[in-house]
């Protein structure tokens, strides 16, 4: 799925008529996904010689603002919703299996 796909997916699931759908869809968007794409852009910006006044303005913040947050910034991978689920998960497996090998090498101590 692309990234404009996946946008156009949340914001319809913000708009839908699900309470609890919308305010999920709602916190991952603006959790997880504005602030990727205000670095995207922001990025984009600085990479065709924009001036930080200007990125500021068209933001409505302040130069030093926008300097301070992203300067010397590259832009960051695009936030994965299921990567820390994948992340307990492999990290749970890994403590399992060290009870496992912990049990096997020694039964009594048990």
């Amino acid at each position: 799925m692309s990234v404009r796909d996946d946008l156009v997916r949340i914001i319809d699931d913000v708009l839908g008529d699900d309470p609890r759908t919308a305010l999920l869809a709602y916190h991952r968007l603006t959790a997880h996904e504005l602030p990727w794409l205000e670095q995207r852009v922001v990025m984009h910006a600085r990479a065709n010689d924009w001036n930080w006044a200007t990125i500021g303005r068209l933001l409505g913040r302040t130069r030093q603002s926008m300097r301070q947050r992203f300067d010397g910034a590259t832009l960051a991978l695009r936030p994965d919703p299921h990567l820390q689920k994948h992340r307990q998960e492999s990290a749970y497996r890994r403590i399992a299996e060290d009870v496992r090998r912990s049990y096997d090498d020694d039964p009594i101590g048990w």
